[in-house]
C-alpha cells in the first residue's frame, strides 16, 4: 500500500482543522501520522486525487492543499524516538 504526504495551509484562522484531521484519520485508522502542524503521512490504496477529493470539502477557495505519493526514500532530522521509529517502520 503506498504512502502519501498531505500538507495544507488554511488561510483564515478558525478554519476546519478538526474536520480535516478526522477525514485523514478515517481513511486508514491503522497507518497515519500527523508529523508537522499541517503535515501528515498516510498509507492508503486511494490515489492522490481521491484523497484530495475527501479533504477538499473542508477547505475554502483561498486555502492550499497538497497530496503527493511518496517513493519510500526519506531523510529526516528532529524526529527522534517514536517519530523516528514510525518513519522507519512505515516508509520502507
Amino acid at each position: 500500500m503506498p504512502m502519501y504526504m498531505i500538507s495544507y495551509d488554511l488561510a483564515i484562522p478558525g478554519q476546519k482543522y478538526q474536520q480535516i484531521k478526522a477525514v485523514i484519520e478515517s481513511i486508514n485508522p491503522d497507518c497515519y501520522w500527523n508529523f508537522l502542524q499541517s503535515g501528515w503521512l498516510l498509507r492508503t490504496d486511494l490515489d492522490a486525487l481521491a484523497i484530495l477529493n475527501r479533504i477538499s470539502p473542508y477547505t475554502d477557495g483561498n486555502d492550499k492543499l497538497f497530496v503527493c505519493k511518496l517513493s519510500g526514500e526519506s531523510a529526516w532530522i528532529g524526529f527522534g524516538g517514536a517519530g523516528g521509529d514510525w518513519i522507519k517502520s512505515n516508509m520502507y
